[in-house]
């Protein structure tokens, strides 16, 4: 009939020619790249997933916490932020003084 092929002229390979498996896939090239390649994929999505984006995350979270608690000083009041300055530097002014009578 028109359009079939005809079975005698059909070519044949070889049933297990070079790494070629029964139901014709590479084997061989599956074994040693293939499945390989996908493993080490899986294994890098993973810690992407985990590792990478979860520091990430928790550096975001950490900032996000802090300046919620940071935003408790800030008054908008100059007196309040003239005191923090005046305490800051005698707080420094402290540490010098016992350092240098300590002998450090």
């Amino acid at each position: 009939g028109a359009g079939r092929e005809n079975p005698r002229f059909r070519r044949r390979r070889p049933r297990f020619a070079a790494g070629l498996s029964r139901d014709g896939t590479w084997w061989i090239y599956e074994a040693l790249f293939s499945a390989p390649f996908r493993w080490l994929s899986g294994f890098f999505s993973d810690f992407d997933r985990s590792v990478v984006d979860g520091a990430v995350d928790g550096a975001g979270g950490f900032v996000r916490k802090f300046s919620v608690r940071l935003g408790a000083f800030q008054t908008g009041f100059l007196r309040h932020y003239a005191a923090a300055m005046v305490g800051g530097v005698l707080a420094v002014a402290a540490l010098v003084f016992l350092f240098r009578s300590a002998g450090l």
